[in-house]
């Protein structure tokens, strides 16, 4: 009987913690109406090494690295320590103006009605810029409208 539980359990995480992960595209994510800047969503191993140690995934906010040798801007968003899986940060557009640039997402929470990991996770995102962004700010969207600045991390 304990081992009849113990497999019905471990069939169940297992199931979880595969449909609570989300693939995040490789290709180039250019979001037309919205944004003007063209803008690459990264994984996590396509990130130079030297860029990857200047975060911190367990706080909120955002640091920017410009890489002199790609010629890129890297631009790490993070919603600090969570206490379940299924959540996650969408770019919903960045925008430039009089040579600033201002990246706004939305942080998305997992729904109430499906079951979710309970571990500690550290939703990110990364981006790169392959131009200027000049100065640099993230902004939260709740329902469409202007939410909160993320601070920048030094």
């Amino acid at each position: 009987m304990k081992k009849s539980l113990i497999m019905i359990m471990t069939i169940l995480m297992a199931t979880s913690m595969l449909l609570g992960c989300e693939r995040v595209s490789k290709e180039l994510v250019e979001m037309k109406g919205e944004s003007n800047v063209t803008y690459e969503l990264l994984q996590e191993n396509q990130i130079p090494s030297r860029v990857k140690g200047t975060v911190s995934k367990r706080v909120r906010g955002f640091t920017c690295y410009i890489d002199e040798r790609n010629n890129a801007t890297y631009v790490h968003i993070g919603s600090g320590t969570k206490s379940s899986g299924g959540h996650s940060i969408e770019v919903r557009s960045i925008e430039k103006h009089d040579g600033n640039t201002t990246i706004f997402i939305e942080e998305k929470e997992p729904d109430g009605n499906q079951m979710s990991i309970q571990a500690l996770t550290y939703p990110s995102v990364w981006i790169k810029i392959k131009e200027s962004v000049g100065e640099l700010s993230v902004q939260t969207v709740l329902e469409n409208k202007q939410g909160n600045n993320l601070k920048e991390l030094s």
